[in-house]
């Protein structure tokens, strides 16, 4: 959305009224949401209905800044952010609301926890850049005010996740069977909230092998793969894009079909 700029009033020519209450009425309506009862035409005529033009002005009286407010915009904030010492950092674009006192709060949402914010605005106070760390996993509510009003599209929800809390149930086998069905669990209880991701690849043609990965529960995933060809392959595991602990991780496939046994004369004789 692309907001009128607020004019030097002190330069505008007193000979064109109109097209300076128009520009008033347009900014009035933008900005503050006060509705045109009446056109500029009308607010200039010397012969106007008064009434009517009272009638337009307490709306003044009663506008609020929440209008304002909604022409801020938080740029580049993203919907998730890793748990830890990893900042996290957006925009506040203040360049169509005026002045004001800008204010960001970052607050969890399981205890009510507030988290502290750094804030480096220009020195036109237009931009302010806003940079914060959550330590812990979990859901955190993002709040943006001008004026003590939440600016566009605030509040919303912000989920912290950390992938080295991805853990197996139990050990990933590091040798596995051809045409043999593989399967092992993983619980992502302590990750915070995200998604899992699986890939099984064959490291020597690239090429992905079908792979299958369900949630159980709340909190964990069983996950199947099946290899179809002997030699090594690599099972590659996020959490919310980020690798867990270990991954990829390298399995060999063996056939057992192709083991011969030697000896057994000599074995038969001993």
């Amino acid at each position: 959305m692309t907001c009128l700029p607020l004019p030097n009033h002190a330069s505008l020519p007193k000979s064109r009224a109109l097209q300076n209450c128009t520009t008033a009425m347009d900014l009035a309506e933008e900005r503050l949401g006060v509705a045109k009862l009446l056109s500029p035409a009308d607010l200039t005529d010397p012969k106007v209905d008064q009434l009517l033009v009272m009638t337009y002005v307490t709306q003044y009286q009663t506008a609020t800044l929440q209008a304002l407010a909604k022409q801020c915009r938080a740029v580049g904030l993203p919907l998730s952010a890793r748990a830890g010492n990893v900042p996290v950092k957006f925009r506040i674009d203040a360049s169509g609301s005026g002045t004001g006192k800008v204010d960001a709060y970052i607050t969890r949402q399981k205890d009510g926890t507030s988290v502290s914010v750094s804030m480096i605005t220009s020195e036109d106070e237009k931009m302010h850049d806003v940079s914060f760390c959550v330590e812990d996993v979990g859901v955190y509510e993002v709040d943006v005010k001008l004026n003590d009003d939440s600016i566009a599209g605030m509040p919303r929800e912000l989920s912290a996740y950390d992938a080295s809390k991805v853990i197996f149930v139990a050990p990933l086998a590091q040798v596995i069977f051809v045409n043999e069905t593989c399967q092992f669990s993983i619980d992502v209880s302590k990750a915070g909230p995200g998604s899992l991701e699986m890939e099984v690849v064959d490291p020597e043609t690239s090429l992905a092998l079908k792979a299958d990965l369900q949630e159980v529960g709340d909190a964990n995933y069983e996950a199947t793969f099946t290899p179809t060809v002997v030699g090594k392959i690599s099972v590659r595991l996020s959490w919310e894009g980020d690798s867990i602990p270990g991954s990829p991780f390298g399995i060999s496939v063996c056939d057992p079909t192709k083991v011969r046994a030697y000896g057994e004369e000599q074995i038969g004789r001993a």
